[in-house]
Formats: C-alpha cells, structure tokens, sequence
C-alpha cells in the first residue's frame, strides 16, 4: 500500500518510522563493513610508510587504524586520503541502496529485495560521488584562478594594473565560491535521494542541488535540523537498546554460579581487539549516558585466562565492531530516510511534482505506446 504523504514538515519525522528496518540495516551494515576493510588496508600502508611497524599498528588500533595526530608522510597521507575516499564511496553506493528499498516502500512494495537494490546503487548511483566532485573541481579551479592572479600581481608596476582591472572580477568570483561552497554542502547530502528517486545523470543532480538551494534554502535547512534530530533519536534508542542486550547477557552470563569470572575475561579479550582513538574521549559524555560508556575501556593487553578464551574473546570482538557499525549504519539511515521525506516534500513545493507517481505514470506511458494498435484497414 502507498504510503500517505501529507507533503509537511510532519513527513520529515516519519523518518523514525522508515529508517527502523533489519533489511535497511543489512544493506548499509554491507557498504560500511566493505569501505571500512578498504579504509584498514590503506590505513595500514599508509602507517607501515610513515615508519610504524605492524606490531606497533595492531597494538594500538587493532583491526581499524584511526591514525588521528599521527605524524604522516607524504605518501602515508595520500594513501590515507585513498582509504577515506574508498570508505566513502562505499558508504555512499549503498547509501543510495537504502534509499531505493524506501522508495519502493513508500511507492508500496514492501518485499523489494536487497540484491535489486544493491545493483540499482551501483549501476545509478555514481552520481552521489560525481556530483559534489564536479562541484568541488569548479571550486579548485577558480581557487587555482586566484593564485595565478596573485602571482601576476607579484610583477612590478604590471601588477598593480592588473589587479585593479580584475578587482571587481574577483570580488564576484569570491561571492560565486561562497554560493559553491553551500552548494556543495548540498551536493553531500541531496543526490542519494534525488537518484534513488529519479535516476537521474550528474547534470540532473547538479540541477536538483542548485534548483533547491536557489528555491528552497531556508526549508531544506529546516527540515534538515528535523532530519539531524530524529537522527540521534532513533540511533541513539538503538545503541541504548543494543547495550542493555550486552548488559541483560553479562549480567546472566557473568553470575558466579554460571561462567563468572571467564566471561568477564572473554569480555576483556572482546574489548582488546576493538580500536581506539583520541576522537573517542569527546564521545564519553553521550555514550556514558547512554550506558555503552564501557566500550571505550580498552584494554592494553589480553587477559591470562588462556588461549581458548582470547580466542573465543576474538570473536566477541568481531561482533562488538558489527555492533557498532549498526549503531553507524542506523545513523546513515535516519539521515538518508529523512532526507529522502524532505526531498519529496520540497519537490512538491517548488515543483508542485509527486515523485512517488511521477515513475509509475512514465512506466505506464511505455507500456501503452509498446502495445500493438488494434485492428487495420480493411481491403
């Protein structure tokens, strides 16, 4: 059954209910468990070439490197770029996954497969990535225009001559790139929906990001603060709800007269094979509050209970990771539900389109211009 759109501000919060969804979850949890590997390959060539060894990597990171105030080199930097530009793709492609499975379920279908929505991302979702990189390039290039100017402005008399002519230029110019740069906040945020929405090319997703911030800022900001709020929300009654689950099996299974002190020590191992980082501390506030504050204490070395333990202790820390790229995946979805609702909204506003039928009417045109004509002429 199609979903019963009011086209308000009241559809942006209808997001609490849309994002909440274990196949959602799945499909995003994918995206982020192949960038996140991406992202650790990377991360480690880039530490290994900046002069740390292995040992010294696993150590302190584990699994997942967060190499944050780390002295790099050059190369260790530019791998490290390529790590986060891997992890972002991956995100983004599945990103725009997510979004189709809820399209498709506001359009009413609610058994719309993960795998169809997997190879719809990666065969129309490229322009998530092209989009604010067109953007970003237009930036650089007039960036790159001033430094050329202030160069020619180095040269005597000349210099000055050409900087009062090109004054006025510049100062339009410099207007232009701060207009760019909140289109390319935009262009971070807008073209997962308006893809999985409207299949649409780089061109037609630059144009939907310009069309909206030139007619709709203030309610596309707006709606946007609504999206952040039931974000945090909903991830946050997930993380809660995920870290009462680990309490209620701690508590059972750490009693005395069952496992007792060997599950305590399993949940030590779990904890030694998770990352850490300095970025975390400034999380220890929310997630104290929460009751996941645990998470963050994580031990330097492996408790001397013995192999069997570490090792069963191993794959409780493969699960703490898959915990917490939930609890992540849960806040790219609210994120990506909520602005799909508000897209839709906005189109409605300014477009006066309903982009839940647009499609259907498209696809019903097709099939009656492919039917035969009925009957001929006569001899």
């Amino acid at each position: 059954m199609r979903a019963n759109l009011s086209y308000s501000y009241k559809d942006v919060w209808n997001s609490i209910k849309y994002s909440f969804s274990f196949k959602k979850l799945w499909t995003q949890l994918q995206g982020l468990i192949l960038g996140v590997f991406i992202y650790s390959i990377f991360s480690y060539l880039a530490l290994l070439l900046s002069g740390y060894s292995i040992k010294e990597i696993w150590n302190y990171w584990k699994f997942v490197p967060i190499p944050v105030g780390e002295p790099l080199s050059v190369w260790g930097w530019i791998l490290l770029i390529i790590g986060i530009a891997g992890l972002l793709v991956f995100t983004y492609i599945y990103a725009v996954a997510v979004a189709k499975i809820t399209v498709e379920q506001l359009k009413g279908d609610e058994f719309y497969e993960v795998k169809d929505a997997v190879i719809y991302a990666r065969k129309k979702g490229w322009p998530v990535i092209t989009t604010p990189l067109s953007i970003l390039f237009v930036i650089l290039f007039i960036l790159l225009c001033g430094v050329v100017l202030g160069l020619l402005g180095k040269i005597p008399y000349l210099g000055e001559i050409i900087l009062l002519i090109s004054a006025i230029p510049a100062i339009v110019m410099c207007f232009f790139l701060v207009y760019l740069f909140f289109a390319f906040v935009i262009s971070l945020i807008l073209p997962v929906s308006v893809v999985s929405l409207q299949e649409s090319d780089t061109f037609d997703t630059l144009f939907e990001v310009f069309s909206t911030l030139n007619e709709q800022p203030f309610r596309f900001l707006l709606y946007q603060l609504y999206v952040i709020i039931s974000a945090v929300f909903t991830s946050s009654l997930f993380a809660w709800a995920l870290g009462r689950a680990v309490w209620i099996m701690d508590k059972v299974l750490s009693a005395s007269w069952l496992m007792g002190s060997k599950f305590k020590a399993i949940e030590e191992a779990a904890l030694y094979f998770f990352t850490t980082s300095p970025l975390f501390g400034s999380l220890y506030s929310y997630l104290k509050f929460l009751g996941i504050h645990k998470i963050l204490s994580v031990p330097s070395v492996l408790p001397a209970e013995g192999g069997l333990v570490n090792l069963v202790g191993f794959f409780f820390g493969i699960g703490l990771y898959i915990m917490v790229f939930l609890v992540i995946a849960q806040v790219l979805n609210s994120l990506n539900v909520g602005t799909l609702l508000s897209y839709l909204v906005i189109v409605k506003k300014k477009d006066d389109l309903d982009l839940l039928e647009v499609k259907k009417e498209e696809e019903k045109m097709e099939e009656t211009g492919s039917q035969p004509s009925g009957g001929g002429e006569g001899n």
